[in-house]
């Protein structure tokens, strides 16, 4: 089987984008007894679940990087990025994870915390095959129309997918919590 690459495009269109696990940082905690992962580090998330996948700590994402500054985040003690131009296509060293939790017969979730500037387009999460414009899966937000889409597509299948989820009007101004589930 043949690996594919991803590339990851963040920000696009000057999105700020919270690099956190969850909403609320009890939603994120799990029974001790289950799994036996802490973190020593108090800016980590509050646990590791089976097969988590962490994009930031991925591509290594620091704010010594050109195009991306560290915020001050709307949960305290988790890192929170602002993604600006020239950051955005950013090639995952290590695809394989990101792969198989896509591939997942249960499906998979995509958790994100983002506060957008006023009246812009901004791709808050793009997979791509190298080489290939169009995406496997793409999650933008467009603040000034109040709208989510997600674009994918399936195996076998040339043709692009969406579903468009209209905001309500307090989440344009405020930080948006998301939380997809395929």
């Amino acid at each position: 089987m043949k690996r594919i690459l991803l590339t990851v495009w963040f920000g696009l269109g000057y999105s700020l984008l919270g690099a956190v696990t969850a909403v609320n940082p009890s939603e994120n905690e799990i029974d001790n007894y289950a799994h036996n992962t802490f973190h020593q580090n108090p800016k980590s998330p509050a646990s590791v679940l089976f097969n988590e996948v962490d994009i930031i700590q991925l591509i290594n994402v620091s704010a010594k990087d050109q195009g991306v500054s560290l915020v001050e985040g709307p949960i305290s003690k988790f890192p929170a990025y602002k993604f600006r131009l020239p950051y955005g296509n950013i090639p995952l060293p290590n695809s394989s994870v990101v792969t198989t939790a896509m591939n997942n017969p249960n499906g998979f979730t995509v958790v994100f915390l983002i506060r957008q500037q006023k009246n812009n387009l901004g791709t808050l999460l793009s997979v791509n095959s190298p080489g290939r414009l169009t995406p496997w899966f793409q999650l933008t937000s467009n603040s000034k129309t109040g709208t989510l889409t997600l674009k994918y597509r399936v195996q076998g299948s040339n043709k692009l997918r969406q579903i468009d989820w209209g905001l309500p009007k307090h989440h344009r101004k405020s930080p948006l919590a998301g939380k997809f589930t395929e």
